[in-house]
Order: C-alpha cells, then sequence, then structure tokens
C-alpha cells in the first residue's frame, strides 16, 4: 500500500501530538503562570523523549508508568476512527438496485417500493500477533502494555503472543486489576523469551481463529524482529492465507531503524511478498504514527 509507505516516511507532528497536555492557566502573579508554563514545558519533553527513546532502553519502573500513560492517551485517540460501512436503510441517498428487485417480486415485477442504502459506521477491527521469543524480550514487555493500553479502550481489538506456539492473551490484557492480569500473562506465556516458529505459530493461529477473527475490515499487525527457526516455506504459506482474509497486513519490525540492519534473514525474506508494509515499531512514536494510517486504511 502506496499511501502506508508515504505516511511511514512522514513524521512530521506525530511526537508533537504525543506529547499534549492539557494543563491549566497559571493563578495569581506572572511568576506562577512562569512556573507553570515552564513545568508544562519540561513535561512535553519529557514525553517527546519518552515517545522517541527505543524500547529497550526504557527499563526503569518510572519508565513503565510513564510509557503506559502514554499509551493510554494514544489508544483513545485510535477509538475516535470507525469505518464508513453501507447498510439498509428506509431512507437514503443511494438506491439499493438488488433489494428493490427482490421486493418487486410480491408485486409481479412491479417495483412499488424503493429500497436505499445509507451509511452506518462500524469499527474496524485489529488483530495483534507479538512475537515474544528471546531475539525480542526488550520489546515485548511494551508491547504487551500497549496491546493492555488498546483493549482496554477499543472494543474490537484481538492480541496473541507467539514463540514455538500462539496464544490467546485478550482475556489477561483485558483483566482490571494490573497485577492480576500480570499473573495470568505470566501463566499463559510458557516458553517467553525463548526460540521462534513463526510460520508455524501463524499457522496455528489460520487454522484455530482466522475464519473467526479476520475479514475484510480486519488490520493485521505482525510484531517481529523476523528471526524464525522454522521452515520460510511455511511462513509464506500462513502469510498469504492470512493475508487474503484481512484488509491489510502489517510487520513491525524494531530493529528497522537500527544502522546496518537490513530485513534478510530468511524469516523476513519469506514475508516480504506477503506483507503491505514493513514499518520500525523500536519506539512509541513509530506505532504512533503507523497504527491510526493502518485504521484509517480500513475506512
Amino acid at each position: 500500500m502506496d499511501a502506508f509507505a508515504a505516511g511511514a516516511q512522514d513524521s512530521s507532528g506525530a511526537v508533537r501530538d504525543l506529547a499534549e497536555f492539557k494543563t491549566a492557566p497559571g493563578m495569581g502573579d506572572g511568576v506562577a503562570g512562569d512556573v507553570d508554563a515552564g513545568s508544562a514545558r519540561r513535561g512535553a519533553s519529557h514525553e517527546e523523549s519518552l515517545a522517541s527513546t527505543d524500547f529497550s532502553g526504557l527499563n526503569q519502573a518510572e519508565h513503565a508508568y510513564d510509557i503506559e500513560k502514554l499509551m493510554r492517551r494514544f489508544a483513545k485517540r485510535l477509538k475516535q476512527l470507525h469505518l464508513r460501512r453501507e447498510a439498509a436503510s428506509h431512507h437514503g441517498r443511494r438506491l439499493d438496485l438488488q433489494a428493490t428487485i427482490r421486493q418487486s417480486v410480491s408485486c409481479g415485477g412491479t417495483p412499488i417500493r424503493l429500497a436505499w442504502k445509507a451509511q452506518r459506521r462500524a469499527r474496524p477491527r485489529l488483530v495483534l500477533l507479538v512475537d515474544v521469543s528471546r531475539s525480542m524480550s526488550l520489546y515485548s514487555f511494551f508491547y504487551m502494555r500497549l496491546a493492555r493500553a488498546l483493549c482496554g479502550e477499543l472494543a474490537d481489538v484481538y492480541c496473541f503472543i507467539f514463540h514455538t506456539r500462539i496464544t490467546d492473551v485478550g482475556a489477561a490484557l483485558s483483566d482490571p486489576d494490573p497485577w492480576r492480569s500480570q499473573q495470568r500473562l505470566h501463566l499463559l506465556a510458557n516458553g517467553w523469551a525463548g526460540g521462534t516458529r513463526i510460520g508455524e505459530c501463524l499457522r496455528d493461529f489460520n487454522r484455530d481463529h482466522g475464519a473467526r477473527l479476520v475479514h475484510s475490515r480486519t488490520g493485521v499487525v505482525v510484531v517481529s524482529d523476523g528471526y524464525d527457526t522454522g521452515e520460510p516455506a511455511l511462513l509464506a504459506e500462513s502469510l498469504a492465507t492470512l493475508r487474503r482474509r484481512s484488509r491489510c497486513l502489517v510487520w513491525l519490525n524494531p530493529l528497522l531503524n537500527q544502522q546496518g540492519f537490513a530485513p534478510e534473514s530468511r524469516g523476513m525474506k519469506a514475508a516480504m511478498p506477503h506483507i503491505d508494509l514493513l514499518a520500525p515499531g523500536a519506539d512509541l512514536a513509530s506505532v504512533e504514527r503507523i497504527l491510526p494510517q493502518i485504521l484509517a486504511t480500513l475506512r
């Protein structure tokens, strides 16, 4: 999708939007106002720094708290995006010719009643498939936080983790108790930070969940560095099946912006012909640029 590729290069305003604060104006004399303004600027600068910092460098407890606030705000913005679709209506601007013909059968073929199409709004669906293998351990923790934020704000988001097998973690992420959610994830993620068999995991996803979850208004996002110990042919076949079912298929690779890195592993070479966009995903600003484009493309 050329629009994706162009949008991935356009970073104007992404971090600035992400760092917006709603601060009250200073009260009292001018000094207090200056202090408030200075605090707001420092806060915005801090959030801009977090948004553009590689996830692998955010390993302090206060980072996790701040990054989750950013992710929650990001998820709330995505909540405003909808998908326009047509639905049957008694009134509308477009004539539904097929429905009109069907209704005319009972009247001897005379179209006494006209059927119309009207616009309705339906939310797009997002399916996240997150690699939690050893090579992704510096990034998977933050993607789980992002997935939790999305599941908390959006109704039609589904999240799976994979390594040597694939696991549905949607219920665990949606648990309102963050500590219990973390414990449930640990119980589910047996094999976390182990090896990776991407092709087998995607094959199992297609077999067990694909027909139920993926359809023409679904955006599928695979988060992985592409280091696969399985067969490239199986990965290619599984991605081809997933792409046929979905509206768009995006692959976020956290290593993509690293100097000297090229997507030349066997897994990435097998994946490239079947994905609509390969994009970086090492920091929140990169994710902030891509996910709204995915949802907008589902319109």
